[in-house]
């Protein structure tokens, strides 16, 4: 997927040119990947890092003493 082809379905998206299946199919671009895009998904970072995967609902402390318990179990 070229990045050029993928800004232009976006646009063409936003500017109400055409929908969601005719972007995918005129830029080869996934549907998914407009659909998570124009929805705001997988935004999620953590110190501008990508996080794969949910993010903890845990506090912090337990969150490392969760870490230090399993890496002594290795």
């Amino acid at each position: 997927m070229d990045k050029g082809e993928y800004g232009t379905a976006l646009s063409a998206l936003k500017n109400g040119d055409m929908g969601q299946n005719a972007a995918a199919r005129t830029y080869s671009v996934p549907k998914a990947t407009l659909q998570r895009h124009i929805y705001g998904a997988n935004t999620s970072a953590v110190n501008g890092n990508k996080v794969v995967g949910s993010l903890s609902n845990l506090p912090p402390h337990v969150e490392e003493e969760t870490e230090s318990h399993t890496v002594f179990l290795n």
